[in-house]
This record gives C-alpha cells, structure tokens and sequence, in this order.
C-alpha cells in the first residue's frame, strides 16, 4: 500500500492541467510533458519556419499555463500599388496590418478589416488616403481621394476625360501623393508660351533667391540688379525660382 501511495503521489506530481489553443481554438489538457516543444509532439502539434508560439518551445511546463500556437500564413499585399509577399500570423486583416504597421486609417480595402485570414493566406490591396490637385480647364481642385488611377482621381474632381483627351501622368497611371494631374483636351499638351512682358508678379521669398508665380503662357527673360534667368510656363502658369547674383 506504501508503494501504492507513493506512485500515486508521483503520478499526480507529474500530471498538469494545461490550455492549448490552435489559431484561436482552445482545449484543456492534461500531460506528463515536462516542457511546451514536448507538449506539442505528443499532441502532434508540428511547426511551420513562420509559426509562432508563446511560451517558446524548452520552456519547462507548470500546471494551470497557457500555451498558444499562431499558424503563419501567406499575405499577397499590395499597397499604393507596391506589391510584396508577406508573412503573418494574425486572426484578420486588420490584425495583419497592425503587425505590418500598414496606416489603414481612412484607406482603401479590397478585403474588410474584420475579414479572417485563412491558413491558404489572402490577396489584398490597400489604397492610402492621398492628396492630389487636378489641373483641368484653366482651373485646380485639390482633394484627397484612395483613387487607384490617374483617371478615377480625375472623375473624382468633377472633370470627364472625352475622346482623345487624357491626362499627365497616363491615366492608367496611380496617382501619387502630393501629385499635379494635368487634363490634356484632345491628347495634346497645353499650348507653347508666347512672349510677353513680365506682369506684376507674387514675390515669396523662400532659401537662395526669391519664388515667384507666373501666369499661365508667359515666357520671358528676366534681367535687372541682383537677378538672371530665363524661363516660360505651361498652360496652367508656374513658379519660377530666381537666383540672385552675389
């Protein structure tokens, strides 16, 4: 009975409750492994190169702890039209782009946020909130837009593109942040400048030289004290930097 006793006691020495969850599946178990590696063999548990678990396998095991394997899996993301394949072992899209640190606030998603990730991975393309100005018609509205192309950004600023008109950049192109859309009526470019005298500029002075803003088919050289330069704007006018002699 004393032998009874003591196998007894070693046997419940031994044995540990403990919970193992799979990708969010929890079950509780009871095991003799004496660390997490050993717990997930004898549960035939195998690990991929971009699978995580916590604790790390070799940690030894004590009764009552929380084992947690995260499956990794295939991300195909694209995002502002930079496309690159990833690996993550988040539950969602959302997840997935935290752990990227992709900023999807007020973003373009092909997939929901709140969309699961299965183990085969997911396509995804994300589309950033950006600033853009379209020049169309003698007139400049700035707005910011998830547009994919030049095209859908130039729709989204109330100008229609009609037969042989397009755009700088082509309208298939994407818009990037920051960027100056111009709409080229009948596939041709905006009218060379003609000759005229210097108007009245706006003069800021920004750095080495002074800034200054042109009309729209203005060319001249500029000469006088402390100036040089020669320059001609487009079609929706320009800035021109003039350096100043020392």
């Amino acid at each position: 009975m004393v032998a009874l006793a003591g196998g007894t006691w070693a046997f419940l020495a031994h044995d540990k409750a403990v919970r193992l969850s799979v990708d969010g599946r929890q079950r509780t178990l009871h095991t003799f492994a004496g660390d997490t590696g050993e717990l997930l063999d004898d549960e035939g548990v195998r690990l991929g190169p971009h699978d995580a678990v916590n604790p790390v396998p070799g940690r030894p095991l004590a009764h009552g702890d929380r084992i947690a394997v995260r499956r990794g899996k295939p991300l195909d993301l694209t995002v502002d039209s930079e496309r690159r394949a990833h690996w993550t072992t988040a539950d969602t899209v959302k997840g997935a782009l935290r752990e990227l640190r992709v900023p999807a606030e007020g973003a373009y998603l092909s997939v929901p946020h709140w969309a699961g990730i299965p183990r085969s991975g997911l396509v995804l393309e994300v589309r950033t909130e950006r600033t853009v100005t379209v020049a169309a018609d003698g007139h400049e509205r700035t707005l910011r837009t998830t547009a994919g192309t030049v095209r859908d950004a130039v729709e989204q600023a109330g100008a229609v593109l009609r037969g042989r008109d397009t755009t700088s950049p082509p309208p298939d192109s994407f818009p990037r942040d920051r960027g100056l859309i111009r709409v080229l009526r009948d596939g041709r470019a905006a009218p060379r400048g003609r000759a005229a005298p210097l108007p009245h500029p706006t003069v800021r002075r920004a750095g080495p030289g002074v800034l200054m803003w042109f009309p729209r088919g203005t060319r001249s050289a500029v000469q006088g004290p402390g100036t040089a330069g020669s320059f001609r704007t487009g079609a929706e006018g320009g800035r021109v930097r003039l350096r100043t002699r020392s």
